[in-house]
């Protein structure tokens, strides 16, 4: 005897392919949202390496203008000072800045008679090196970051 109805398991099996479809493109939808906040995150911690690197600088600048003969020695030799810097969003972020001066004097424009006569100037010429590093390398949080800086004394 046959069966009134005989696609009657076409529906059970219609059913259980659509969950398995709709489970596959949930699961890639999350693995997308996943490497998309990785992404971010990554951004953001990439953004805050930078401005530790300018803080660094920020901070050599101040320095080797103030403190020339202990903070910045004569080319060829360079000076570095590290410390990491603490904060709100700076946590964990070590920071090397190196320095390097230079000595110059000779004869510059003077700006008081419009460039005409030269007046006898003595300056030197600091390069200013940042390092910002969070993490260390092979970490997925790793991240560094230099900013360079070249900065004078010689005021106009």
């Amino acid at each position: 005897m046959k069966s009134a109805h005989p696609e009657r398991g076409a529906a059970l099996v219609t059913a259980i392919f659509l969950l398995v479809v709709l489970a596959a493109v949930g699961a890639y939808m999350l693995s997308v949202a996943g490497v998309q906040q990785s992404t971010t995150n990554r951004a953001l911690l990439s953004a805050r390496a930078h401005y530790a690197a300018r803080a660094g600088i920020d901070w050599g600048i101040h320095r080797a203008r103030n403190a020339a003969d202990t903070m910045c020695p004569v080319s060829p030799a360079v000076s570095t000072t590290s410390f990491t810097l603490t904060g709100s969003g700076f946590d964990g972020f070590n920071i090397a800045v190196g320095c390097m001066r230079t000595n110059h004097s000779g004869t510059a424009l003077n700006e008081v008679t419009g460039g005409v006569a030269g007046v006898q100037a003595n300056f030197s010429v600091f390069v200013l090196t940042s390092t910002a590093t969070h993490g260390n390398p092979g970490d997925l949080e790793h991240v560094e970051r230099r900013v360079e800086a070249t900065v004078s004394n010689r005021y106009p």
